[in-house]
């Protein structure tokens, strides 16, 4: 739990900073602290759990890649969706 927390905080902390449609970035010093907490044998799920995110994310890591991961994300939550034809036709409507 503490790795959720450590990356919620330091997440909350940077949108806070942030003004609308400003990219995100990565705070790098966070990354030695992370892999410090990931590499304990204790935390072993978290970091399965890291690794699988990051496989998923692959060619993803674009501000637009993300942004339109994010975008289906939501359109699955909110709209109680997940058919591709469903997502399409709510992308395609996103800016209307």
């Amino acid at each position: 739990m503490f790795y959720i927390t450590l990356m919620e905080a330091t997440l909350w902390v940077q949108l806070k900073r942030q003004k609308p449609f400003e990219e995100l970035g990565l705070i790098l010093d966070a990354e030695i602290e992370v892999n410090d907490f990931l590499d304990k044998p204790e935390n072993t799920v978290h970091k399965n759990t890291v690794e699988k995110t990051k496989t998923f994310l692959t060619g993803f890591y674009s501000s637009f890649g993300l942004e339109l991961l994010s975008t289906i994300d939501f359109i699955i939550a909110e709209k109680n969706t997940n058919t591709q034809e469903a997502i399409t036709k709510e992308l395609e409507n996103w800016s209307d």
